[in-house]
Protein backbone atom coordinates (compact mmCIF):
# COMPACT_ATOMS: atom_id res chain seq x y z
CA UNK A 1 0.00 0.00 0.00
CA UNK A 2 1.39 3.33 -0.92
CA UNK A 3 1.47 6.05 1.94
CA UNK A 4 1.26 10.34 0.85
CA UNK A 5 2.14 11.87 3.95
CA UNK A 6 -0.27 14.61 3.78
CA UNK A 7 -3.21 15.66 6.03
CA UNK A 8 -4.63 17.44 2.49
CA UNK A 9 -4.58 14.77 -0.08
CA UNK A 10 -4.40 10.67 0.29
CA UNK A 11 -5.38 7.44 -0.95
CA UNK A 12 -9.07 6.74 -0.44
CA UNK A 13 -10.38 4.67 2.39
CA UNK A 14 -12.84 1.69 1.65
CA UNK A 15 -15.56 3.92 3.20
CA UNK A 16 -14.88 6.47 0.29
CA UNK A 17 -14.40 3.67 -2.27
CA UNK A 18 -17.71 2.30 -1.25
CA UNK A 19 -19.55 5.75 -1.48
CA UNK A 20 -17.57 5.80 -4.92
CA UNK A 21 -18.69 2.00 -6.15
CA UNK A 22 -22.01 2.67 -5.25
CA UNK A 23 -22.62 5.91 -7.07
CA UNK A 24 -21.38 4.98 -10.57
CA UNK A 25 -23.36 1.27 -10.28
CA UNK A 26 -25.91 3.81 -10.97
CA UNK A 27 -24.59 4.83 -14.09
CA UNK A 28 -23.50 1.61 -14.97
CA UNK A 29 -19.89 1.88 -14.34
CA UNK A 30 -17.42 -0.23 -12.41
CA UNK A 31 -14.70 1.04 -10.57
CA UNK A 32 -12.60 -1.61 -9.90
CA UNK A 33 -12.73 -2.65 -13.26
CA UNK A 34 -11.36 0.83 -14.39
CA UNK A 35 -9.11 0.95 -11.49
CA UNK A 36 -7.51 -2.27 -11.75
CA UNK A 37 -6.77 -2.36 -15.70
CA UNK A 38 -5.68 1.78 -15.95
CA UNK A 39 -3.28 1.01 -12.83
CA UNK A 40 -4.49 4.05 -11.35
CA UNK A 41 -5.08 4.58 -7.94
CA UNK A 42 -7.95 7.25 -6.36
CA UNK A 43 -6.72 9.93 -4.21
CA UNK A 44 -9.20 12.13 -1.80
CA UNK A 45 -8.30 16.28 -1.28
CA UNK A 46 -10.18 18.05 1.66
CA UNK A 47 -8.62 21.41 0.66
CA UNK A 48 -8.46 22.37 -2.92
CA UNK A 49 -9.45 24.85 -5.61
CA UNK A 50 -11.83 22.77 -7.52
CA UNK A 51 -14.78 22.30 -5.17
CA UNK A 52 -16.03 24.06 -2.31
CA UNK A 53 -13.90 23.21 0.65
CA UNK A 54 -16.56 20.93 2.75
CA UNK A 55 -16.46 18.57 -0.53
CA UNK A 56 -14.27 16.05 -0.66
CA UNK A 57 -12.47 16.16 -4.39
CA UNK A 58 -11.36 12.93 -6.04
CA UNK A 59 -8.64 12.52 -8.00
CA UNK A 60 -7.66 9.72 -10.63
CA UNK A 61 -3.87 9.32 -10.70
CA UNK A 62 -1.24 6.70 -12.33
CA UNK A 63 0.36 4.51 -9.64
CA UNK A 64 3.22 5.33 -10.88
CA UNK A 65 2.55 9.36 -9.82
CA UNK A 66 1.37 8.08 -6.69
CA UNK A 67 4.84 6.38 -6.14
CA UNK A 68 6.70 9.29 -7.09
CA UNK A 69 5.14 11.84 -4.63
CA UNK A 70 5.76 9.50 -1.60
CA UNK A 71 9.07 11.04 -1.54
CA UNK A 72 8.40 14.55 -1.37
CA UNK A 73 9.26 16.68 1.67
CA UNK A 74 6.31 16.76 3.70
CA UNK A 75 5.87 20.32 3.80
CA UNK A 76 4.94 20.46 0.07
CA UNK A 77 1.20 20.39 -0.07
CA UNK A 78 -0.23 18.62 -2.68
CA UNK A 79 -3.63 19.69 -3.89
CA UNK A 80 -4.26 18.22 -6.84
CA UNK A 81 -3.08 15.47 -9.39
CA UNK A 82 -4.00 13.59 -12.38
CA UNK A 83 -7.54 13.82 -13.45
CA UNK A 84 -10.59 15.65 -11.37
CA UNK A 85 -13.08 12.64 -10.81
CA UNK A 86 -15.60 14.17 -8.94
CA UNK A 87 -16.47 14.86 -5.24
CA UNK A 88 -18.51 13.37 -2.19
CA UNK A 89 -21.54 15.18 -0.84
CA UNK A 90 -23.82 13.99 1.75
CA UNK A 91 -22.46 9.88 1.28
CA UNK A 92 -22.66 10.29 -2.39
CA UNK A 93 -20.26 10.54 -5.17
CA UNK A 94 -21.04 12.93 -7.61
CA UNK A 95 -19.28 12.61 -11.02
CA UNK A 96 -17.53 15.64 -12.59
CA UNK A 97 -17.61 16.61 -16.57
CA UNK A 98 -13.39 15.61 -16.51
CA UNK A 99 -14.16 12.12 -15.20
CA UNK A 100 -17.19 11.04 -16.84
CA UNK A 101 -15.22 11.95 -19.98
CA UNK A 102 -12.21 10.04 -18.92
CA UNK A 103 -14.29 7.07 -17.82
CA UNK A 104 -16.16 7.15 -21.42
CA UNK A 105 -12.95 6.74 -23.09
CA UNK A 106 -11.74 3.95 -21.50
CA UNK A 107 -15.02 1.77 -21.86
CA UNK A 108 -17.60 4.33 -23.58
CA UNK A 109 -21.25 4.39 -22.17
CA UNK A 110 -23.90 2.63 -23.96
CA UNK A 111 -26.06 4.21 -26.10
CA UNK A 112 -28.66 5.12 -23.82
CA UNK A 113 -26.57 6.98 -21.78
CA UNK A 114 -25.50 9.40 -24.99
CA UNK A 115 -27.45 12.53 -26.32
CA UNK A 116 -26.14 14.98 -29.23
CA UNK A 117 -27.02 18.81 -29.47
CA UNK A 118 -27.24 21.10 -32.41
CA UNK A 119 -25.43 24.59 -32.40
CA UNK A 120 -28.09 26.25 -30.59
CA UNK A 121 -28.30 23.49 -27.81
CA UNK A 122 -24.60 23.55 -27.48
CA UNK A 123 -24.68 27.38 -26.73
CA UNK A 124 -27.36 27.53 -24.52
CA UNK A 125 -26.30 24.19 -22.68
CA UNK A 126 -22.91 26.30 -22.33
CA UNK A 127 -24.74 29.10 -20.97
CA UNK A 128 -26.00 26.38 -18.14
CA UNK A 129 -29.62 25.87 -19.39
CA UNK A 130 -31.16 22.70 -19.28
CA UNK A 131 -31.78 20.50 -22.75
CA UNK A 132 -34.78 20.83 -24.58
CA UNK A 133 -36.57 19.29 -27.17
CA UNK A 134 -35.28 21.98 -29.99
CA UNK A 135 -31.53 21.50 -28.91
CA UNK A 136 -31.94 17.92 -29.92
CA UNK A 137 -29.24 17.24 -33.12
CA UNK A 138 -30.54 13.11 -33.21
CA UNK A 139 -33.24 11.62 -31.27
CA UNK A 140 -31.93 9.23 -28.90
CA UNK A 141 -33.50 5.48 -29.48
CA UNK A 142 -32.39 4.19 -26.29
CA UNK A 143 -33.32 7.00 -23.89
CA UNK A 144 -34.49 6.59 -20.34
CA UNK A 145 -35.99 8.31 -18.12
CA UNK A 146 -33.83 9.48 -15.48
CA UNK A 147 -30.71 8.70 -16.79
CA UNK A 148 -27.19 9.91 -16.28
CA UNK A 149 -26.23 11.42 -20.09
CA UNK A 150 -23.21 12.26 -21.87
CA UNK A 151 -24.59 15.43 -23.70
CA UNK A 152 -22.20 15.71 -26.81
CA UNK A 153 -22.00 18.48 -29.56
CA UNK A 154 -22.51 18.26 -33.60
CA UNK A 155 -18.50 17.33 -33.29
CA UNK A 156 -18.92 14.84 -30.83
CA UNK A 157 -16.88 17.02 -28.11
CA UNK A 158 -19.16 15.97 -24.73
CA UNK A 159 -20.27 19.47 -23.64
CA UNK A 160 -22.23 18.41 -20.75
CA UNK A 161 -23.71 16.17 -18.23
CA UNK A 162 -27.21 15.97 -17.55
CA UNK A 163 -30.51 13.49 -16.55
CA UNK A 164 -32.89 12.35 -18.89
CA UNK A 165 -36.90 13.51 -17.86
CA UNK A 166 -38.27 11.29 -20.63
CA UNK A 167 -37.94 8.29 -22.33
CA UNK A 168 -37.43 8.24 -25.94
CA UNK A 169 -41.36 6.64 -26.03
CA UNK A 170 -42.64 10.35 -25.05
CA UNK A 171 -40.40 12.46 -27.37
CA UNK A 172 -42.39 12.63 -30.47
CA UNK A 173 -45.40 13.74 -27.95
CA UNK A 174 -43.02 16.57 -26.87
CA UNK A 175 -43.27 20.48 -27.83
CA UNK A 176 -39.75 22.29 -28.84
CA UNK A 177 -39.48 23.92 -25.83
CA UNK A 178 -40.15 20.90 -23.58
CA UNK A 179 -37.71 19.95 -21.09
CA UNK A 180 -35.88 16.75 -22.41
CA UNK A 181 -32.68 16.81 -19.90
CA UNK A 182 -32.14 18.36 -16.24
CA UNK A 183 -28.28 20.34 -17.54
CA UNK A 184 -25.92 19.16 -14.14
CA UNK A 185 -22.52 20.43 -15.23
CA UNK A 186 -20.91 22.02 -18.54
CA UNK A 187 -18.13 23.38 -19.68
CA UNK A 188 -19.31 26.64 -19.89
CA UNK A 189 -19.31 26.25 -15.86
CA UNK A 190 -15.72 27.22 -15.44
CA UNK A 191 -16.01 30.41 -17.52
CA UNK A 192 -19.55 31.52 -15.79
CA UNK A 193 -17.74 30.26 -12.18
CA UNK A 194 -16.69 33.15 -10.10
CA UNK A 195 -13.10 34.01 -10.22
Amino acid sequence: MIIIDTKKFRIINNTEKKVIRDSLLKITIQLETISNSLNIELLISFNNLITEPKFPSIFLAPRSLVNTIRGFDSEIAITSMGVYFGFIKKNRFLLSLEGAEFLNKVKPFSEKHHLYVNLEGEKAILYGNHIRKKFLYKNPIKLERNNFLLVFNILNELISIAYSQVSYLTIDKLRPNDLIAKNLIDKGYYLRKEQ
